[in-house]
This record gives structure tokens, sequence and C-alpha cells, in this order.
């Protein structure tokens, strides 16, 4: 259907084998993932990464990691003081700290628990 978005974004853990732990990533897919975790590290992106270094494969890895249940984030939320809103935004559920009226998406809920950080996709 035109003028409908895919508001769903996955959990991607990604790293390099040489890395002590992983960076975990919001993002639409997996390749936007990559070009991401790339630029964090001073890349424009997953290709740019890869002709830098004069690599056709990058050795970057990279997996999809289940998403927390809102059933979940609500009760790690509310440690928080940030109470599950009714109804839905954009099709979604969506968070408020207690007295305010500001929401909170599921995807910034994420990053405020710690699950992941935001990237920019654009």
């Amino acid at each position: 259907m035109e003028g409908i978005i895919n508001m769903k974004r996955n959990l991607f853990n990604v790293w390099f084998d040489s890395d002590h732990s992983v960076t975990t990533i919001i993002a639409d897919d997996m390749n936007i993932a990559l070009d991401i975790f790339c630029k964090s590290k001073g890349y424009i992106d997953h290709a740019d990464y890869c002709f830098e270094n004069d690599i056709e494969l990058s050795g970057i890895n990279i997996e999809e990691v289940m998403q927390p249940t809102v059933e979940t984030l609500t009760e790690e939320a509310k440690k928080l003081g940030i109470v599950r809103a009714s109804g839905t935004y954009n099709g979604q559920p969506f968070w408020r700290y207690r007295g305010q009226t500001a929401i909170i998406t599921r995807n910034r809920l994420l990053e405020i628990l710690g699950y992941a950080t935001e990237g920019s996709d654009t």
C-alpha cells in the first residue's frame, strides 16, 4: 500500500572479532546497522570501510537481537518513573514520565533502558 511506512525497527549486535564488547544498534535492517556501526568508527558507511581497508568482505559480525516485550519494557520503565500510556502513537505502544505529556516511543525507551543506541539512517 502506498503511503504506509513500516515502523518496526530491529536491534542488532555488531562487533569486530578483536572487540571485547558489542555495539547494539537500532535500525531497519542489517545493512543500515552495518552502515551506522562503520559511521561510529569514523567511516562514511560500510562500503567506505571496505574501500578504505581494500577488502571485499569486512569481517564485521552482526546478529539480530530479540527485542524485549512491551510487558518487560513496561516493568523496567516503572523503576524510572515511566508509565505505559493508553492507546498507541503511529500504531505503536508508547510511554510517558509520570505527570508529563511528552511521549516516549519504544525506540527511545530502549535507549533509556540501555538496550541500544539509536543510529541515524539518513
